[in-house]
């Protein structure tokens, strides 16, 4: 990462730890003395709505916000929320996605399906190849009898995964 920047986004519904991910990933960047910057799009996040973060890290950053088809690593909490980050996916984005999935209020409100998970990876196919399901919340209930450590879970993935500067 000599003058390039690491762009991460993690993406899920409030109250997923993806916050606290975030964070978790750009304090070990600072320590390791890179430079960071961090971003939050959090609406109705506390009501299980979207949330999405975005990190960069690098030598030395100057905004934020990842630009389109910008993002190195996707890590989505449900795959649904990876469908609306489809403007920042490129052919080199790794996507590790929790395939367990968290029907939006706005899906009963539009009564609209949820889309099947298939479809999902299908669309996301058009973008990048470099797909990793997982069903990480399943996992996790499994080894912590609860999903609090979700985030956490995620994390020791995509460092086992190699995923991370």
């Amino acid at each position: 990462m000599q003058n390039k920047s690491y762009n991460i986004i993690i993406t899920g519904v409030g109250g997923q730890g993806v916050i606290s991910l975030a964070k978790i990933i750009a304090q070990a960047a600072l320590s390791s003395g890179f430079d960071v910057k961090m971003s939050e799009i959090h609406g109705l996040a506390q009501r299980g709505g979207h949330l999405e973060t975005h990190i960069r890290i690098g030598k030395k950053i100057y905004s934020p916000l990842i630009s389109f088809q910008g993002a190195d690593l996707i890590i989505a909490f449900e795959p649904l929320e990876t469908l609306r980050c489809l403007h920042y996916i490129s052919n080199k984005t790794q996507l590790v996605i929790n395939v367990s999935k968290i029907i939006p209020i706005s899906s009963y409100m539009d009564k609209k399906e949820y889309p099947e998970l298939k479809e999902i990876i299908k669309q996301l196919k058009n973008f990048t190849n470099k797909i990793f399901p997982i069903d990480a919340t399943e996992k996790i209930e499994k080894i912590a009898k609860s999903t609090v450590p979700l985030n956490v879970f995620m994390l020791g993935l995509v460092c086992h995964k190699k995923f991370l500067p």
